[in-house]
């Protein structure tokens, strides 16, 4: 791409170079032959004179031209304009023609005058032809991946070229040959409205590719062919010489505007329904704006080359409408790179490359003005007395040089400020933007709140935050690369996400933990203290039964048990209190039979069996819950049960532990009971475990309870 940027260099280069030494030459002086004539050129027709011109009563309107030096041989394209449009001013001619059936003969002079009104217009059309011209380098240059940017490339480089055309046209004006360049520029007049036209089509949504999208460009493409067929038919005879000039008819030059008007005429209205189509695509307000810029320039262009077609012809010094129409590319390339940064940051162009760099010379020449002022005096009057030198003027410089000195810092962070404000802001934006996130107390109001702002901030199509707390962002709406600093920025941003996604996780598993040793409290009071309490009221009832019976040695002997157990109780709260976290050493296997060594007065018997072995695979931790719950589910029996009989038993399954604990007691609906906080510490302990609690039970058929164990798992709590 950058070599084809440096091949259209080069040959605009030449065009440049073919076309100066004409445009110098003769862009002020005017070559005059008086007189002006239209076909058939057989016979051509003088249809004006000018008034003081060297043509002045000899011709009139209405004579016929017979010969011009002795050449009567007017075929085609070929007339006497042709033949004499080489003659250089002040040669004279012999012309002979007939008047009122009357053959005369007359010697006409071609003179030359001064004309300088074609200057500005010249000039103004060289400065366009440069201006576009580096404006197709730097689109070609600085994005050759873009479509865009090749297509504004091709563009303003055949539009820079037609300008040079355009110049020429000028001199053409003034009664010159216009010479071999001009005539080979006119050929790029179609296609570089053509890729115009084509740029803005892909701006800023480019059309599917459907069939018909395809059929459209293709005809368009085959007007512009069609036409540069014809221009190129006119071209090459003018190119070759006059004698080939002869070979065209007389009526091609009625086809040719014809030809040339119509591409122009239809790529109007095509580029006119693409703009529509692209505005009603659009939804946010920016794009709108921009595409507005691009149609108000479309517009410009159309009216301003209409409004010149129209004077033309009213004026009779232009060719036909529409021919020009070529130059359509230019402000809409213009407005294309500018508004979308693609391209040409103009923006970046003027305020660092001029408007900044000229005020910090300015700011930085002030400071040295003084010096200057009295090197520049010393050197125009090197024998005057120093004295003379510090005037009052002088003195107001130092003074004021020191003070611009003394806030030069001041000055030029001001002019910093000034100049890279959009910057700044954007900085400032995300400063605050990262405050608040700060503050954000939920990850939902962070996902909610922080993307839409990025988007605003940055003028990113799209951001996101993952669940992982990364920070996901799209491309930019102008579509142009993420700069260093806004890459940085964003990074800052994300690195606040990520920091408040772990407060978050710290403060949630914060409460976690202490839910957890909310509910780890209320099971060790309920399963220490509670339990001990029920087992005291079963033996004080006991020993009230007894001894409403008579029998006050067992009566006695329930309440040695109800203060037997009431100091257990303390003993195991006690250890509670302090902090008992690691029940190590307990033997599994004795808190079991331990159970049925229970001796309340009608209680359930109960009946122990565990497997041997089977309570040394428990690892402490599995160990304790397990016993809480053998305790548990016997407690929960003796209350509420009504059972004779109780079973314990502990197995190994394979490389697990099953605790079954049956009764014959009343039984109850598992789907219709309340759970209460024995069946609650029961499953909790379990799910601290990763085991299973099974509960079978029904009205009359006593309660089954089933905790299983992984013994892989009880190795994992362990450890």
């Amino acid at each position: 791409m950058r070599r084809a940027v440096l091949l259209g260099m080069a040959a605009y280069t030449v065009a440049m170079v073919c076309a100066l030494p004409t445009l110098l030459q003769r862009g002020s002086n005017a070559r005059d032959t008086g007189w002006n004539y239209a076909p058939p050129s057989a016979k051509p027709q003088v249809t004006g004179v000018g008034r003081g011109g060297p043509a002045a009563g000899v011709l009139q309107r209405g004579d016929r031209i017979l010969s011009i030096d002795g050449i009567t041989d007017y075929r085609g394209l070929y007339g006497p304009d042709w033949q004499i449009w080489n003659y250089q001013p002040g040669r004279e001619y012999r012309v002979r023609f007939l008047r009122g059936g009357e053959t005369r003969e007359a010697t006409l002079a071609i003179v030359s005058r001064r004309d300088s009104s074609r200057v500005p217009v010249i000039a103004c059309f060289l400065f366009g032809s440069v201006t576009f011209t580096l404006m197709a380098v730097l689109m070609g240059w600085q994005k050759p991946e873009l479509l865009t940017a090749r297509l504004g490339w091709l563009a303003c480089q055949l539009t820079g070229l037609l300008y040079v055309e355009l110049a020429l046209e000028q001199v053409q004006a003034l009664g010159w040959y216009p010479g071999r360049t001009a005539a080979v520029l006119t050929l790029q007049a179609d296609w570089a409205l053509w890729l115009g036209w084509w740029f803005v089509a892909e701006f800023p949504y480019s059309l599917p590719w459907t069939r018909w999208w395809r059929s459209v460009r293709a005809g368009l493409a085959v007007l512009c062919a069609v036409e540069w067929i014809f221009s190129t038919a006119f071209v090459v005879p003018f190119v070759a010489g006059p004698e080939w000039y002869a070979l065209l008819p007389s009526w091609w030059m009625r086809i040719i505007p014809l030809a040339a008007a119509a591409p122009k005429v239809a790529l109007g209205l095509a580029m006119a329904g693409v703009l529509v189509r692209n505005y009603r695509q659009m939804r946010d307000p920016a794009s709108r704006r921009r595409l507005e810029l691009v149609a108000g320039a479309s517009a410009f262009a159309f009216v301003t080359i209409g409004a010149f077609a129209v004077a033309a012809i009213a004026t009779g010094t232009q060719r036909a409408p529409l021919t020009n129409l070529a130059a359509l590319p230019i402000p809409i390339c213009f407005a294309y790179a500018v508004v979308r940064h693609r391209a040409l940051d103009l923006r970046l162009v003027f305020r660092r490359s001029l408007q900044y760099l000229l005020a910090r010379q300015v700011l930085r020449a002030f400071t040295l003005l003084p010096l200057a002022v009295l090197v520049i005096r010393a050197l125009r009057d090197p024998g005057a007395p120093i004295g003379s030198m510090i005037n009052v003027g002088g003195v107001m410089l130092v003074a004021a040089a020191a003070l611009t000195l003394e806030f030069r810092d001041r000055i030029q962070a001001a002019i910093d400020r000034w100049f890279f404000r959009e910057t700044l802001n954007r900085e400032k934006a995300v400063r605050v933007l990262m405050a608040d996130v700060a503050r954000m107390k939920t990850w939902e109001e962070v996902g909610e709140s922080v993307p839409p702002r990025l988007v605003s901030i940055f003028g990113l199509e799209s951001a996101a935050i993952a669940a992982d707390a990364l920070l996901v962002v799209g491309p930019k709406k102008s579509e142009e690369a993420l700069s260093e600093g806004e890459r940085e920025l964003l990074d800052l941003v994300g690195g606040q996400i990520a920091l408040v996604r772990e407060k978050l996780l710290v403060a949630e598993d914060r409460s976690s933990a202490v839910e957890a040793e909310r509910r780890r409290i209320a099971r060790e009071i309920h399963d220490t203290v509670g339990q001990g309490f029920a087992g005291i009221a079963l033996y004080l009832d006991a020993a009230r039964k007894t001894m409403s019976a008579g029998a006050p040695a067992d009566a006695a002997q329930f309440l040695a048990e109800a203060g037997a157990l009431a100091r257990k109780s303390l003993r195991e709260t006690r250890q509670t209190v302090a902090g008992w976290r690691e029940p190590g050493g307990i033997d599994l296997e004795g808190r079991l039979r331990a159970l049925a060594r229970r001796g309340d007065a009608g209680a359930p018997v109960v009946d122990v069996q565990v497997q041997e072995g089977a309570a040394r695979l428990a690892a402490p931790d599995v160990a304790w819950h397990l016993a809480r719950i053998a305790e548990e589910a016997v407690t929960n029996a003796c209350k509420h049960a009504d059972a004779r009989r109780i079973e314990i038993e502990l197995r190994g399954e394979g490389t697990g532990l099953m605790l079954r604990v049956r009764d014959d007691g009343v039984g109850f609906d598992p789907a219709a009971q309340v759970a209460g906080y024995g069946l609650v510490g029961m499953r909790e302990r379990m799910g601290q475990l990763h085991g299973e609690l099974k509960i079978v039970s029904a009205p009359g058929q006593g309660t089954e309870v089933r905790a299983e164990v992984p013994a892989e798992v009880s190795a994992e709590v362990s450890a």
